[in-house]
């Protein structure tokens, strides 16, 4: 496997390219002094050198299906940080994730991590009618902290 990062400003020169060698060791080779990627890149290039190296670090890679957190939803916008979904889309811009939000529908997010599947309602007994009841009074753009309020006055 081999891999190249290219520098975001354009230069073709300007690139960090890993792969093994003929003995079997990892070959980082880079030609210029510096090479300017985005957050996005710089994650991808991560995974592909730990993969490489054979750590199964690509097995916790996010893939289309995944249950997901979304820990950093825009640079400037918290709205959706810390709710849940399913990624339904990857793409290769800035913002790569689409994940289906539970209760609410899509959003685009920069970054998320993969969390267990969500359990079934039923092992909630009551409980997961209350939630769902508490998401769909704190509508679309509430935080986890408000739908939690609203479900523990609906239980009171």
């Amino acid at each position: 496997m081999d891999f190249t990062i290219n520098c975001k400003y354009g230069d073709p020169s300007d690139r960090l390219e890993v792969k093994r060698d003929y003995d079997g060791d990892i070959r980082l080779y880079m030609p210029t002094t510096a090479v300017y990627v985005d957050d996005a890149e710089a994650r991808d290039f991560a995974r592909q050198l730990l993969a490489l190296a054979g750590d199964g670090a690509e097995s916790a890679a996010i893939k289309v299906g995944d249950r997901v957190e979304i820990t950093k939803y825009r640079s400037d916008d918290r709205a959706h940080v810390g709710r849940f979904g399913t990624v339904t889309e990857i793409d290769t811009d800035h913002i790569p994730y689409l994940v289906h939000v539970d209760g609410y529908g899509g959003v685009w997010a920069m970054e998320v991590r993969k969390v267990a599947p969500a359990p079934e309602p039923s092992t909630f007994g009551g409980r997961a009618s209350v939630l769902e009841e508490a998401r769909r009074i704190a509508g679309p753009g509430a935080s986890a902290a408000d739908v939690l309020a609203y479900a523990k006055f609906l239980s009171e």
